[in-house]
């Protein structure tokens, strides 16, 4: 049962990757922020269906627990993406630091409830970013800006975006694990599965995912995250996600693990 559900839903993702890229003509700025999806999409899989308790327990006295850690990466993810805006659109006599007041404020519901909702919200926040920087062109790339004490441009600044993802992933995880945190067998395959609808949910026309999702009974994606684009970037939709396995997926497992894996499994990504 395990194989027929997850298995099968993960060589479908395998083959709707191939498929996708190569096809796929975008720039090189959608290219790079492509990376960031990839990033995120593991940790999507890393926080759907943790519970409040579990990200609020810190690892050790004085270390961030995960939703702490979550915390400092949404407000980068915002942080990254108004430098690069500014960056975009300063005047050759405007400093390349953008200032204080100019920074995003957080916001307490990008790290309010369990790990489902938290990932919600930091793929909300990538949607705005992919969609706001998609389409830089490769002569913007080169436009200079500032990182910490370094002098950078514009392609520099994108690869953050995913290179930090991946950086708190493994604090995340690592938090995780110290607060007791179960990764079952079919939360793992389901990670992955999460990953690779990342590498392909912002390049896939809508009815194939449609598609992707009626052919697998019990694991599905009914709809994507952020903008669209076939080629390059095309036109914007909604930024909808949903994650669901029906509860009778795992209605044949029987004992502790079992119920561990349903819980996993049972992971609601539905953008409000």
């Amino acid at each position: 049962m395990r194989y027929a559900v997850l298995h099968r839903a993960l060589e479908r993702e395998q083959e709707a990757v191939v498929a996708a890229r190569l096809r796929y003509r975008g720039s090189e700025a959608a290219r790079i922020l492509g990376l960031a999806q990839v990033a995120y999409g593991d940790l999507r899989g890393l926080l759907v269906g943790l519970t409040e308790d579990v990200l609020d327990r810190a690892p050790a006295e004085g270390e961030w627990s995960a939703r702490e850690t979550m915390e400092h990466t949404v407000g980068v993810e915002r942080s990254y993406r108004a430098n690069v805006v500014h960056a975009l659109g300063r005047g050759p006599d405007e400093p390349l630091v953008l200032a204080p007041e100019q920074r995003p404020q957080p916001d307490p519901l990008d790290i309010a409830g369990d790990g489902t909702s938290i990932a919600i919200r930091l793929g909300m926040r990538r949607s705005e970013t992919d969609t706001e920087l998609g389409g830089i062109t490769d002569e913007q790339l080169a436009l200079p800006s500032r990182w910490g004490e370094y002098d950078v441009d514009i392609r520099f600044r994108l690869h953050r975006f995913a290179s930090h993802l991946i950086e708190h992933t493994v604090q995340c995880e690592r938090a995780l694990e110290a607060a007791g945190a179960s990764f079952a067998d079919a939360r793992r395959v389901v990670r992955r599965i999460s990953v690779l609808r990342a590498m392909h949910e912002r390049i896939t026309p809508r009815d194939e995912l449609a598609r992707l999702d009626a052919g697998s009974p019990s694991f599905h994606f009914p709809c994507h995250t952020g903008p669209r684009h076939d080629a390059g970037l095309g036109r914007v939709d909604p930024p909808r996600c949903r994650v669901a396995v029906r509860p009778d997926a795992c209605r044949a497992r029987r004992g502790r693990a079992a119920r561990r894996d349903q819980c996993a499994l049972r992971c609601g990504l539905s953008a409000v």
